[in-house]
């Protein structure tokens, strides 16, 4: 599968501080906008990339796998953790890009990252 056979959503913008572990939701959707059940996602691995907006050949890179959980009662989302060195050191505007892969079947989104800087 070629890179352009792979439809790009639109995630919503997040931010958050430099060094921030509260874990990240993100639900798994149809096209059409309704939500995967929990049983839908069964089969599904997940994995997010944070790069700075500017990105440099040296630039650097978060990546994150995640794990399918229930969400909502019978939605699926990922559950993306941190730890705080993930982030700690980062400030400024990132694009996030989150895929949910199962087999040949490949969804991905981004959206952009505001970090504000950790001062402590």
């Amino acid at each position: 599968m070629s890179k352009i056979d792979v439809q790009m959503t639109i995630l919503p913008d997040i931010e958050m501080y430099g060094g921030d572990t509260t874990p990240w939701y993100i639900q798994l959707m149809h096209g059409s906008g309704i939500g995967f059940t929990y049983s839908e996602a069964a089969g599904y691995s997940s994995r997010l990339t944070i790069t700075p907006f500017a990105y440099l050949a040296s630039g650097y890179a978060v990546q994150k796998t995640g794990t399918i959980s229930s969400y909502n009662g019978n939605g699926a989302a990922a559950v993306f953790s941190f730890t705080e060195n993930d982030t700690k050191a980062l400030f400024g505007k990132f694009i996030y890009q989150v895929e949910f892969i199962n087999g040949s079947n490949k969804r991905i989104g981004q959206g952009t990252l505001f970090i504000r800087k950790n001062i402590a």
